[in-house]
């Protein structure tokens, strides 16, 4: 039998996307739960009953004015009630059923194991909104594990090549844990995903399954606030000072680090992150406006060898049969998977 996996979806003001996830899920007859919490000015509770019509399961809230993170918070521990995994997505991405079953079973049967998670891709629409005509598919993550043994292992692991199992599968209660840290004091969005983000890596290993597990939809035209004004923002530093502490005192606990060496530890390693500023979830083409948008002219050379340096990790990291023109034709391995996305993304009537 087929683990089942509590899926857990954010929204705020936007029907159109929700609306298009609803009936991508119930075009595949998507086993798994759905938990949609939405934090709308105005609920669409009978909108998506109605569409719904009893031929999923889906579980709707409507907490108006609610942050995404507390959302997902509130979603996890709904969903705790019945399900023993569960797993996050935003509004307008896609999960792949049998992927989130596969995942589950394998944390199932690997108790030192803390998430699990299968390729990712990203894709963006030839026009605003949620329907259209994909222009671009890129791969959003390949292969992603964490295999160290200790906490300070996998602190290091996520700070160096920093990727997000947020999305991944968790055990439910551990995502509340996760989740949790941090949510009344880390007011800087960023810094919110960073600390799910490490404390999810530092909980324990993370398992790469070898199948298409999570499709992103991002959108051109968002405002992304340059490295500069990010740093400077009246947020970020009481934001990374908790998240400091957070950190330390959990690597301390976890693996009886005593505080002032393990404080020392994460700043380093918190400092070499940003530095490095990894994050390999960015397009070529995003990546490269972020960098030359930056205030200071310093650091030219410097930023030219890391656009160099990501142009030449997705050369040699990109999946041929994750590109949009292989990924539409019937011989792919994901043909049958990748379907019903794209009639997702035709607007119905």
């Amino acid at each position: 039998m087929k683990k089942t996996v509590a899926i857990i979806i954010p929204t705020l003001n936007r029907a159109d996307f929700i609306i298009r996830t609803i009936q991508y899920y119930i075009s595949i007859e998507c086993k798994h739960p759905i938990f949609i919490g939405d934090a709308s000015n105005s609920s669409l509770e009978d909108v998506i009953l109605k569409i719904v019509d009893n031929r999923i399961d889906v579980h709707y809230f409507h907490w108006k004015g609610l942050s995404d993170r507390k959302t997902m918070l509130r979603l996890a521990e709904e969903s705790a009630k019945n399900f023993d995994f569960c797993a996050f997505h935003g509004d307008d991405d896609y999960f792949i059923p049998d992927s989130l079953s596969k995942c589950a079973a394998f944390l199932d049967k690997n108790s030192s194991y803390a998430t699990a998670q299968g390729k990712a891709v990203l894709f963006a629409l030839n026009q605003t909104g949620a329907y259209g005509t994909i222009k671009f598919l890129d791969v959003y993550w390949g292969r992603k594990e964490l295999l160290g043994i200790s906490a300070l292992d996998r602190l290091l692991e996520i700070t160096k090549e920093y990727w997000v199992p947020n999305f991944s599968v968790h055990r439910t209660h551990d995502f509340i844990e996760d989740m949790s840290y941090g949510v009344d004091t880390i007011m800087d969005r960023n810094l919110g995903e960073c600390i799910n983000s490490v404390t999810m890596a530092m909980r324990g290993r993370s398992k790469y399954i070898d199948c298409l597990y999570l499709v992103r939809n991002v959108h051109d035209g968002i405002d992304h606030p340059s490295r500069f004004v990010w740093l400077t923002s009246p947020q970020w530093r009481p934001s990374f000072d908790a998240l400091s502490v957070i950190l330390s005192q959990l690597l301390s606990k976890m693996d009886g680090i005593p505080m002032p060496k393990s404080s020392t530890l994460v700043k380093h390693a918190l400092f070499d992150h940003f530095r490095m500023e990894k994050n390999q979830s960015m397009s070529i083409k995003l990546y490269i406006k972020l960098l030359l948008r930056d205030v200071y002219k310093v650091e030219i050379i410097e930023k030219l060898f890391l656009i160099l340096h990501r142009y030449i990790e997705i050369i040699f990291s990109c999946d041929d049969e994750l590109k949009l023109e292989c990924i539409k034709l019937k011989k792919s391995k994901y043909y049958e998977e990748f379907q019903p996305i794209l009639h997702s993304l035709i607007k119905r009537p």
